[in-house]
Parts: C-alpha cells; structure tokens; sequence
C-alpha cells in the first residue's frame, strides 16, 4: 500500500466524519453551494446571484437554480493564476470586474477590467492597464464601484495615476489621478457624492502611516484628507460608514495598543482618536452600536465611549486563525456571523457576545481528499466573505466555494 494511498483514505475518512457532523447545525442549514473552486467572486442583483470563476454564471438566490451562463477566457476563481476584485460591481445594464495575471514578463503584466451585459452575459467591453506586483504584500487588481453613467477603478499595488473614472458604456476615461504610492486592498467606497479611499504611505518603517480621504467623483480632486496612524492588518480593515461618520482601525506596532479613528465625513475632520487593545476591524453599526470583528470580536457603545462586551475566538493558547474583517449582523435574529481563515463560520449573540455555533465549513466535501490530498491537509478552507440577502447568509470562501444558509428556528 503506497503511502498516497493511505494519505487519500484517511482523508476520505476524516471528510466523511467531519462532513458528517458539520450538517447538524443549529441555527443554519444549507441550502445551496458551489465547490471546488469554480466562485472566484460573487454580487448579488435582485434574485438573481452572479458568480464569476471558470464560468459567468446566474443562479437563483433561493433555489440555487443555474439560470444561465458563459465561458471566460480563463479560470478567474483561480487564486494561483492571478487576482480578482474584491467586487463585482452590478447595475440593470452593466457587471464589471477586475483581474490581475499573474502570468507572462513581470514589466508587461497588467490590470483587466472586463464589463459584460449582466441579462445576456456577453463582452460588451474590456480595458486593460499596466499593474505592476512592487508592493509584495499586496495583491494587485483594481476596486469598482458605478454610480450612474460612470463606473470608478482603484487600482492595487500600481504607480503613478491609479484612480480612474471611466465611461460605463465603452471604458473610455474621462479623469485619471494618483494617490499614494501603497493603496491598500481595501474597496472603493461611493457615498454621498464622495469617493472614500484608504491609502498607506509608509508600510514598512518603524512609524507606518496613510491616509482616509474623500476624492471628487465629478473632477477627481482630493475634498479631504485625514492621516491614519499604524499599518493594515491581515485582510486590510475598511471603514464603516453610518450617517455622517466612518469608523476604522489600524494596527499598531511593536505590540503597541492599535488606533481607533471616527471620522466627520462631511468636515472631513477627525472627530475622536484613541489607543485601543484588541479591538480591530468594525463591521457594522446599529442603533448607536458598532460591531468590531477579528478574534477578539466586540460590541462599543459609541455615545459613552464603552465596550459592552468583547469576546476571545484566539483559544487557549491565546492564538487562533485569523478572523476575517466583514463580519454579518442579523438584526432580526439579534447575531452576528463571523469567520475564520482556515475552517469556522461563528454564529455570536448580537447582544452578549457569547459563541451561540460553530460550523465547520472546512467540512463540506470538496473533492480534494481523493483529487489534492496535499491540498485537503494543509490549505485553507475558511471564510473570505459574508453577505446577508433577503435572509440567507451566503459565505464565500478561501478555496473559491460558496455555501448559501438558511437560518432555521431555532435562534
């Protein structure tokens, strides 16, 4: 018996067993997913969910059904080929992407952004730029986001002009400018006729430090700009935006406290600032709450300056995989849903914190005990992206899966 052998069944075993107990969730059953690496993003439209990977793909929101679909030129859901948006950007006209080649000659490697007719799923135009990989801890590709006619593209990890708006109907620029040199993995945000941007300047020194600031959609000029102390942490924190004000955090250095900014959005002025420990990543705001995620998820009362609760997910040894920034509130079942890098979706008490399930989604069969043993042993299976529509939770994961839940009764 060769060795490959006994690592495949014993993975076959291991995926059966822990599969098996993965299906008896409480509060979430599955009602629909896509495996094996083919979702590399997804947007939502109406009913209608897109998948952009190995195929353009429509399918209903609530059965899971395949409406229809197109071939790609390549695999985009593939993360070892190169790097999609961190969006699909969606209009009743217009779904725009964005992917970044890992292939060919570092100096001739380049940006795409592709827009396809979301109701036939053909090419309607595709424009691409140069996007070099300097930053290496970033992953280049560009931001989108549309706003009427108009569709905006950050780019990632790129010198020189990285902020374009472009004609929505060809691709044509109508302004292009720079920002900083290190633009963070962060998405493009559109909000009150501003365009929200988080920029890093010096990621590497001993005192890193960027910018939040609001750009111009209709000339492209900066109307504001506010220095954010400390570095981007794992999956590069966004800010929150309710109301009038954002909120976002920054890493500190050297194990030092990290940094907790809450932002005038129509001063653009700093409005508090403040050292905090463990808390990192806001994902929401509700009724006079902000929810921070990472592993030491939170609750802060933002008119008294307080933390209602605060959770630790690090375990007993104090460590733990890495919990993804965009954390889910149910408002209607008072949760909050929160993932991990590697294997676990969490399900916490909105109002106490406490750890209500843990679901296994490394557990769901993928295929590749039998086809990646390697893989199946020592890659990641985690929680990328969560998204909460007409009450289902669809979790997209690190190996370009999606799994689409259905809350149950039971609360």
């Amino acid at each position: 018996m060769s060795f490959r052998f006994f690592l495949i069944m014993a993975g076959v075993m291991t995926a059966i067993l822990v599969s098996i107990s993965c299906q008896k969730s409480g509060s979430l059953e599955l009602a629909w997913s896509l495996r094996g690496g083919t979702v590399g993003q997804w947007g939502i439209r109406g009913d209608e969910v897109f998948t952009v990977g190995r195929y353009l793909t429509v399918y209903n929101l609530t059965t899971g059904k395949e409406l229809r679909r197109v071939k790609l030129p390549q695999d985009y859901g593939n993360t070892t080929l190169g790097e999609i948006s961190p969006e699909i950007a969606i209009t009743n006209s217009s779904l725009v992407f964005a992917w970044y080649d890992f292939k060919g000659e570092f100096k001739e490697k380049e940006g795409t952004i592709f827009s396809y007719d979301p109701n036939t799923l053909k090419l309607r135009w595709q424009r691409s730029l140069p996007l070099q990989k300097d930053v290496l801890e970033l992953a280049p590709t560009f931001s989108v986001a549309i706003e009427g006619s108009y569709l905006y593209a950050l780019a990632i990890g790129k010198e020189g002009e990285n902020l374009f708006k472009l004609k929505l109907t060809d691709g044509e620029t109508i302004w292009s400018t720079r920002i900083e040199k290190y633009i963070q993995g962060v998405p493009l945000v559109l909000r009150d006729g501003k365009l929200l941007i988080r920029s890093r300047v010096s990621p590497w020194s001993r005192d890193p430090y960027g910018y939040f600031q609001a750009i111009n959609p209709e000339t492209g000029e900066t109307l504001w700009r506010v220095r954010i102390d400390g570095m981007s942490g794992v999956n590069d924190d966004p800010p929150i935006v309710s109301g009038d004000r954002a909120y976002l955090t920054s890493e500190g250095v050297l194990s030092k406290p990290d940094y907790f900014y809450t932002i005038d959005l129509s001063r653009g002025t700093i409005i508090n600032h403040q050292r905090v420990y463990q808390l990192r990543a806001p994902f929401a705001e509700y009724r006079g709450v902000l929810y921070f995620a990472g592993n030491t998820p939170a609750a802060f009362d933002v008119s008294n300056g307080k933390i209602l609760w605060q959770t630790d997910l690090r375990g007993p040894h104090g460590l733990g995989d890495p919990i993804n920034a965009s954390g889910v509130p149910n408002a209607a079942r008072e949760e909050i849903y929160l993932g991990d890098w590697e294997r676990n979706l969490y399900v916490l008490s909105s109002t106490t914190g406490q750890v209500k399930e843990k679901v296994n989604i490394r557990g769901y069969w993928r295929g590749d005990f039998l086809f990646s043993p390697l893989k199946a042993f020592f890659g990641s299976y985690g929680i990328k992206r969560l998204e909460l529509n007409k009450g289902l939770l669809l979790v997209g994961t690190v190996d370009s899966s999606l799994f689409v839940f259905r809350p149950t009764n039971k609360k």
